[in-house]
């Protein structure tokens, strides 16, 4: 099973680098217990959020959906 809060982490520290996503404060991931839905939320430093779905995804899915959603 893939740590999906450790490549949010990972990928969130890797954004960061970039000129592009320095404004990036974090990449949360949620999931649900009683669901299968999962997103993960991207926070930037002026305070805005965005909502990512990643329900069924596999770590490198999440990570293109994640970049998708972003550019």
């Amino acid at each position: 099973m893939e740590d999906k809060r450790l490549i949010c982490a990972s990928l969130t520290a890797a954004l960061q680098a970039t000129r592009q996503y320095r404004e990036l404060v974090d990449l949360e991931y949620h999931d649900n217990d009683y669901t299968d839905d999962a997103y993960v939320l991207a926070v930037f430093s002026c305070g805005s959020k965005t909502r990512i779905d990643v329900t069924g995804d596999s770590g490198s899915a999440m990570i293109r959906d994640i970049m998708q959603c972003l550019d």
